[in-house]
């Protein structure tokens, strides 16, 4: 039921933008926000739930720069909405940094072969503890991916929250 919740959420996002994109741009922000929610559900669910090798192959480090990119999606939105226009502005391109040095760090493992990463994610279902040691990035470990997350989501939060009132 929660994987069929989550694609319902995934196509009706993708509605959403299609059938409101000429009344209202801002909806794209809307609808990359709910869709990366769903995918991300969605992999969790395929990796702790389903713990298919397959499409764990397929979720489990290949999609996460675009997660990171869920914070500025609904930012923009609320930004914008507020404002009742359409607002992108070059400044607004330095949101989209923690995302692109995530994909630029995980490109050795992107790379990769696919049985590679099907070797990595049946290991990570025979040991729990796998996770927390695998250098999926070039840059930075697991837990300091875990808290320039935090930081970055916090620092957004605050500054929408400063400029809001």
């Amino acid at each position: 039921m929660f994987l069929g919740i989550l694609l319902l959420l995934l196509l009706m996002s993708i509605l959403l933008a299609v059938f409101n994109f000429q009344y209202n741009k801002n909806t794209l922000f809307l609808s990359g926000f709910l869709s990366l929610f769903a995918l991300y559900g969605v992999t969790h669910y395929v990796v702790t739930v389903s713990q298919s090798v397959f499409w764990g192959a397929i979720l489990y480090i290949n999609l996460t720069p675009l997660y990171l990119l869920s914070g500025p999606l609904l930012y923009f939105y609320v930004r914008n909405t507020l404002a009742d226009k359409f607002i992108f502005k070059r400044k607004d391109l330095l949101h989209f940094i923690p995302a692109i040095l995530l994909l630029i760090g995980a490109i050795p493992y992107l790379t990769s072969t696919f049985e590679y990463k099907k070797e990595i994610i049946s290991t990570l279902y025979n040991d729990d503890s796998y996770a927390l040691s695998f250098q999926g990035n070039v840059f930075y470990n697991h837990y300091t991916k875990f808290y320039i997350k935090t930081i970055s989501h916090q620092c957004l939060y605050n500054k929408r929250f400063a400029t809001a009132f």
